[in-house]
């Protein structure tokens, strides 16, 4: 068999804290065996001990030890999560790659990802659930704080909220947006806005406005939201063909580590093969599809949320019949069996 020759232009980049680090040895191993990887891997650690970091470094990845966040941005500690370490790959610490594809340590690379070395913009897939630029800000728990709704209504005069955002968990970015005053920048839009951006996912909110203009929309294919298929693209995950597979999702059992889960046999059988990873032995991606056939699949699967949008509209309307007595309680009623027992 023949291997492909190692590429230092680009790089997965992966983000771990003490209690994550071990998850990212399946990443690792599944775009190594399924998506035949044969760029660099980067580990930002977040106070992961020097014998755990060890095992990445023997095996060529690149270790990243981030500094204090809260002491760089000079915020209180407790406005910092571990996610917000993921700016550090906009640093010119990493310049020296053309390319970064970051990942999320919950997700399952099944195929080549060369389609996301091919845009100069932040490259990333729309959030789940077709989440807004506001639903970031505000989500389900937004708190009445002065100092909140003072940075929400600023936000609001220059930014469309309503608009679409994009899931930090899964990116390509171009060497073109890393450096210090990017880096830079993003610590100083963090700190005007803590309030309102540390009440939420921190990060994902950051980044969303500060690349507000600067986001290309990545195929779906390449961040499948496994646990919500069925809002997002009207199918069940066992009928999507994924690239990537996102398990994004805050349950435990969400996540394909729980022995409960639907995909925890592929995700324990590409954790146990890691010990097989070689960065010299470079294998070819278990599946590569054209540039084409990617983006038609990828359109496919976002018309299900309109699909499913227009039938839940319909299924309310008929449920208003079913609770109002008259002879088209009856035809509501076959309607509403039929919307559920329908193929997907």
């Amino acid at each position: 068999m023949s291997y492909r020759p190692h590429s230092t232009s680009s790089a997965i980049v992966l983000l771990a804290d003490f209690v994550w680090v071990n998850y990212a040895k399946q990443v690792i191993s599944s775009a190594h065996f399924a998506g035949g990887w044969n760029g660099d891997y980067v580990l930002l650690s977040v106070d992961v001990a020097e014998s755990d970091l060890r095992w990445f470094r023997d095996r060529g990845v690149y270790v990243f030890q981030c500094p204090d966040l809260s002491e760089v941005i000079r915020v209180p500690k407790d406005k910092i999560q571990t996610t917000l370490y993921r700016i550090w790959m906009f640093s010119e610490s990493f310049n020296r790659w053309e390319y970064l594809i970051y990942l999320d340590l919950d997700v399952i690379v099944k195929g080549d990802l060369s389609y996301l070395l091919t845009h100069k913009k932040i490259m990333a897939a729309r959030d789940s659930n077709r989440n807004s630029l506001d639903w970031q800000l505000k989500g389900e728990e937004f708190v009445l704080d002065s100092r909140v709704l003072n940075q929400y209504h600023d936000l609001k005069k220059s930014y469309d909220l309503e608009g679409d955002s994009f899931n930090a968990g899964i990116m390509s970015v171009h060497s073109s947006q890393i450096g210090k005053s990017v880096f830079d920048e993003l610590c100083e839009m963090y700190r005007e806005y803590v309030d309102i951006f540390s009440s939420r996912l921190q990060d994902q909110p950051l980044l969303n406005f500060y690349f507000y203009h600067e986001w290309v929309k990545m195929p779906a294919q390449f961040n499948v939201f496994v646990n919500f298929s069925k809002i997002n693209y009207y199918k069940p995950a066992e009928k999507i063909d994924a690239i990537i597979s996102h398990f994004a999702g805050t349950k435990l059992n969400h996540k394909p580590w729980h022995p409960e889960n639907p995909w925890y046999h592929l995700w324990k059988s590409n954790f146990d093969r890691i010990e097989e990873f070689d960065q010299c032995s470079l294998k070819w991606p278990a599946k590569t599809l054209p540039h084409q056939e990617i983006e038609k699949y990828s359109e496919e699967l976002e018309q299900g949320w309109e699909r499913m949008r227009k039938d839940m509209k319909n299924f309310h309307s008929k449920l208003w019949l079913l609770k109002n007595p008259s002879r088209w309680g009856i035809v509501a009623n076959e309607h509403i069996g039929k919307l559920f027992n329908r193929e997907v």
